[in-house]
């Protein structure tokens, strides 16, 4: 029960009931746990209903192993592999859903994932990171009617993994024939995949080309490019070309 204080003053007795108020609160404070002296690195904890510092274990988080889809600890009382960061060229090999995955984007930066056990064929979902990228500036030109690599190849870019990534090209076109298109593609597995394309301009006329396009790499490691033609047959300078790509999902 709650300590009944008593209110002293000058004349007061000191009778039996006043004393042994105190006497028992006394015994009350005497049976309070003490807390021991602190020990770095320990955990406090009751063993044998006596509060110890001691080593935390498995068996002092019950739940551990039935958390569905929380962070949950392993045998040393730390996050499993399997739950932490990973960080490397390839995946964890063992991944549950949301694990993340750092890896390097081969043009410079960090790409992350995150795993999604229900995403598929490519269950690597993309969080973000920098475009892999290529630029040439050199001014070149091709009067050829199919897609052609001009005389300095690109730009070209490595895609390190199967999966799906959406890409970016653009480039300046110079013409020198009235009836004609410029035409800027990014090279494929299965074709050219249509770029950008420039047409109903004049002889020196001008224009920047630019797009857009969702590109499956099947091959791993597949290097991607941009080739170019003139649907006229008359011969078009290309400079300030540009290619980039960023992961959707890969495998």
């Amino acid at each position: 029960m709650p300590y009944a204080r008593t209110t002293w003053a000058n004349g007061m007795p000191i009778d039996p009931a006043r004393m042994n108020n105190i006497e028992d609160e006394l015994v009350l404070l005497d049976g309070r746990p003490v807390t021991p002296s602190t020990v770095n690195g320990k955990w406090l904890k009751g063993v044998g209903g006596v509060p110890v510092w001691s080593d935390i274990t498995t068996a002092d988080i019950t739940d551990r192993a039935t958390a569905g889809g929380v962070a949950t600890l392993g045998s040393t009382g730390q996050l499993t592999a399997a739950q932490r960061l990973s960080v490397g060229p390839n995946p964890p090999g063992s991944p549950i859903d949301g694990d993340l995955w750092a890896t390097p984007c081969p043009t410079g930066g960090i790409w992350l994932f995150r795993y999604n056990a229900a995403g598929g064929t490519y269950k690597w979902d993309f969080v973000g990171g920098p475009p892999v990228y290529q630029m040439v500036d050199a001014s070149q030109n091709t009067n050829s009617t199919t897609a052609a690599d001009l005389a300095t190849v690109g730009p070209q870019i490595t895609l390190p993994r199967l999966g799906e990534y959406w890409t970016q090209a653009s480039a300046m076109a110079i013409q020198t024939g009235t009836a004609q298109s410029a035409n800027v593609g990014i090279q494929s597995q299965t074709g050219i995949l249509s770029a950008c394309m420039l047409s109903g301009a004049g002889n020196g006329w001008v224009n920047s080309c630019a797009g857009s396009c969702f590109y499956v790499n099947t091959t791993a490691n597949f290097v991607a490019k941009l080739q170019y033609y003139s649907s006229g047959g008359q011969t078009v300078n290309f400079q300030m070309r540009r290619l980039w790509a960023w992961p959707i999902r890969v495998s």
